[in-house]
């Protein structure tokens, strides 16, 4: 396996923008595609939560993105053609604060160009679920993190204190 490190908030490469990839894949883009999908496994383990990990966040300033739930997927230099004037509330987690939770608000519904890891164009549309994890996702690749999308300190919370909250 090849785990990485996670960088956590407050780390200055997570504000930074991210580079396009090239195609073909070069032999460091495919290893940075293996090198996701162990962190994100091993981080799944170990705390018990975690669907998708951005790039910068192992401090790989390039526009890729694993998602797994039931197995590994790329996204390849996304990018969000649509969002949905639907929006909806909900708490995000983040590998990079992994104590915080913050309550933000997400379109409901995404259009998302990217490549995938044989440089074949994709555009599907993704909702709820999947289209608040691409949200969460792509902005890591702009340098955004999920806190900066609140409206009010009231909107952060512990992890502690939201599992507290959502045991009432």
């Amino acid at each position: 396996m090849s785990i990485k490190s996670i960088l956590l908030l407050g780390n200055p490469v997570l504000r930074q923008n991210s580079e396009d990839v090239s195609f073909p894949l070069s032999a460091e883009d495919q290893q940075l595609l293996t090198d996701l999908n162990d962190t994100i496994k091993d981080f799944k383990i170990k705390n018990g939560f975690g669907r998708g990990i951005a790039a910068p966040q192992i401090g790989v300033l390039k526009r890729v993105v694993c998602v797994n739930i039931d197995g590994p997927q790329y996204y390849i230099n996304p990018k969000i053609v649509e969002y949905s004037a639907e929006k909806y509330r909900l708490f995000d987690d983040c590998f990079s604060m992994p104590e915080i939770m913050v309550n933000i608000e997400r379109s409901k519904k995404i259009t998302v160009e990217f490549y995938d890891q044989n440089g074949e164009i994709h555009v599907e549309n993704f909702e709820e679920g999947m289209s608040e994890l691409l949200q969460h996702e792509i902005d890591h690749l702009n340098g955004i993190m999920a806190i900066d999308r609140i409206t009010s300190t009231k909107d952060i919370w512990s992890r502690k204190q939201w599992h507290f909250k959502q045991k009432q």
